[in-house]
Order: C-alpha cells, then structure tokens, then sequence
C-alpha cells in the first residue's frame, strides 16, 4: 500500500484527461488530558439555522481561468482583513505578508520560532470580526501545534501586543491541519488533524480527551487566555477537552463556512484508499462526529449518528482532497453558491452545487496548475483565489477577464 502524506510535497498534477469543460508574549496555556473513547458519541444538537436560498444557475456555463496575484513562496492560506481592502497571505516557513495598494509588504516574521519539517508550517491565518486581532495557527520548533493572537495597529501586527493562545504538543510530523477560521457565531474555529502516523493506534479521532482529529471552537476575547463557549458539546463530559466542537477527522484541509448561510465544510485528508467533502448545514456542528478511524470515506462501518460524506473518491490520480470555499463573488455570477475544491495530485478545480444538503450540479474545470495545489483563499468581495505551493496564489477570474 502507498501513504499519502500531505501536504508539502509539491506534486505534480496528473493532466492525462482533458477538461470536462523577538516579541514579548504572555504565558502560554498547555492542557493535559487523559483517555476517553467517543466513537459513537454524539450529542443532542441544536436546530439547524435558516440557510439562505440561492438561485439556480448553470455550471457549465461557467468559463474560467487563474490569474497570477503573486508569487509567494509555499502559500497556505489567504484571508481578508475586515474593514480594509487589503489581502493577507501565511507562508509556510513563517512569513505573513500583506498585499495592499498594488504593493507587497512583509508584516511579520515567525520564521526562527517555526518547523517546516515534514507538512509542519505556517499553517493558518484569521483576524476577528472586526479586524483588530489577528491570528495564526503554526508548529513550532519543538513540532507543538500553536495558536497565538497579535493586537493590530494601523496596518501591521504588533509583536509586543502578542498573547499566546494554545499549545499542545504534537509528536508526529504531519496531520497538523492548522487551519483558522471565525464561524458565523464570531468565535474562533480551530481543525487539527489526529497527529497519528499511518497504520498507528488511530485514538485521538475519537477521544473526546484529545484536541486532535477535531474541529475546536474557542472565545480568544473573552477569559485568559480565552474562554470555552457555553454552548460547546462536550463541556459537561467528565475527562472531555472542553474546547472540542467536532470529533472524527483525519487531517482537515481545508474548512471554511459559506459567508451567506454559515454552512460548515471541510475536506478531510485520507489515508490509504479515499478522500472526502463534508458538508454540516448552519447550526448542527456541534457534537458532529466524521466517523473516522471506523470510516474512511465510505469504506468501513460508519458510527451511529455519524455524518456522512457528501463526496467520497477513490484515490487513482487523485491523492490528498484540498478543501474550498463557496463562492460568494459577484466575476462569475454562473459560479455564485457552488462550493470549489481540489486535490493536491491532479490539481484540478471543481465545484458542486448543493440544495437541501444534496448535489444538484458538479462539474470539473480539469487541471489548472502544474504542480502542488495546496489551498484555497477567499477575499472580502466573496472572489476566490487558489494557492500552488511552487508557483504561488492566483486569482480566479472570468475567461474575458
């Protein structure tokens, strides 16, 4: 059998079939929990939320290209800052970097605190609501999983006004995740991968001890150095890691929420035969179980109450599913409400249409990099860009354009 590891190994994409059309900081927090099985736990969750209604349009009407913003070196992830127009981009070795004005400016340098060893990086980025904090999800040089908040002055981070948020250690070289992202509660979404090394015992997934193979949901404004929502699941089980919102996943790469519905998805890495899309309507994340490890894909005997994938695939030229975003961007109007992701192997662009938690419509844009597609990236204006971890971050833009 092949492993795949994901993700910093900047494959080439199969194109053998056309296209279908030093700073001060505050002490740091570490947890230390024990052992709880939660295979086939899953809590009473609340009513899903009112999903906005999109209207129908045709995907294959959709003509697209990628245009060139950069060429940063080792993207992985591309966010807005609200309330200015200026898009921020995390580098794998330690660097955030702004592009405003036409201009692109280093913002700030984590390079001698980060390990690039293996898929370990800069990993994930994401400033609150209103734009004053930032944050950023990394491995450290010790392999730790962290996640640190920096005050914002004017344009840049301040490095004096840093407060460390979590820090767990983690010793496996890969299934960080590290993704970031503000839900539509406000609160601070956080996906880690289980940090188990292939063919291993395969328990964090699962325990409700262990903050890896989750998605974790946090309150950095509130409490020191944040708080626990009250609402989150898993906060009255004894032995349970109180930050855990979702359990089950592999690697998550990528998750966002549609900015429109507040719709979860997430791309969660496989091991050795399949991949996955998993979508969670507005208002039913919490206690959410993705199955794994008694479910890979589809292959295995799902846990009772688990969520099934909305897309599963076999590997063949295909290898690690890189998780998107719904476009929310008024360029390609056709594309409005479809969710857009890829693989890191084939790097081709996909979308799919969802209605009541169901595709309607999918399409496949073929291969539209050479080599290492890596993430994905949304801007203020809802228009979406594609990170190469050698080539850098693109622009997806009209055909006319």
């Amino acid at each position: 059998m092949v492993v795949v590891v994901v993700v910093f190994s900047s494959a080439a994409c199969s194109s053998n079939t056309s296209p279908t059309a030093s700073s001060s900081v505050s002490t740091t927090t570490k947890r230390s929990v024990g052992s709880v099985s939660a295979t086939t736990l899953r809590p009473t969750t609340s009513e899903p939320g009112p999903t906005t209604s999109v209207a129908a349009a045709d995907l294959g009407a959709v003509e697209l290209r990628l245009e060139l913003v950069h060429p940063f070196v080792e993207p992985t992830a591309v966010i807005d800052r609200p309330g200015h127009d200026s898009l921020w981009v995390a580098e794998r070795a330690g660097w955030l970097t702004v592009v405003a004005d036409g201009k692109v400016t280093r913002a700030l340098d984590l390079t001698g605190e980060v390990s690039t060893n293996g898929e370990r990086g800069l990993l994930g980025a994401e400033f609150s609501a209103d734009g004053s904090y930032l944050y950023l999800s990394f491995t450290d040089r010790d392999g730790d999983n962290r996640v640190v908040e920096y005050a914002m002055k004017a344009t840049l981070p301040d490095p004096a006004r840093r407060r460390d948020l979590l820090e767990v250690p983690h010793e496996f070289n890969a299934h960080h995740g590290g993704g970031l992202a503000l839900g539509p509660d406000g609160m601070l979404y956080i996906g880690w991968g289980d940090g188990e090394q292939p063919g291993g015992d395969h328990e964090n997934a699962a325990s409700l001890a262990s903050p890896f193979g989750k998605i974790l949901r946090i309150d950095p404004l509130r409490g020191d150095p944040y708080s626990i929502p009250g609402d989150n699941p898993f906060i009255e089980v004894d032995g349970a890691a109180p930050e855990v919102i979702a359990i089950g996943l592999r690697n998550p790469w990528r998750f966002s929420f549609d900015r429109e519905t507040g719709d979860f998805w997430v791309g969660d890495v496989g091991e050795y035969s399949m991949e996955e899309i998993d979508f969670v309507a507005n208002g039913s994340l919490a206690g959410a179980n993705f199955g794994w490890p008694a479910v890979e894909g589809i292959d295995g005997d799902a846990p009772v109450g688990s969520v099934a994938p909305l897309i599963a695939y076999e590997h063949d030229d295909r290898c690690a599913v890189i998780g998107g975003y719904v476009y929310r961007g008024a360029a390609l109007p056709e594309l409005r409400g479809s969710y857009i992701y890829g693989d890191l192997c084939d790097c081709r662009l996909r979308a799919v249409r969802v209605e009541a938690g169901n595709i309607v419509q999918d399409r496949d844009f073929g291969p539209v990099l050479d080599q290492g597609l890596v993430g994905f990236g949304e801007g203020a204006d809802g228009e979406l860009y594609v990170l190469s971890l050698p080539d850098g971050v693109f622009k997806i833009v009209p055909s006319e354009a």
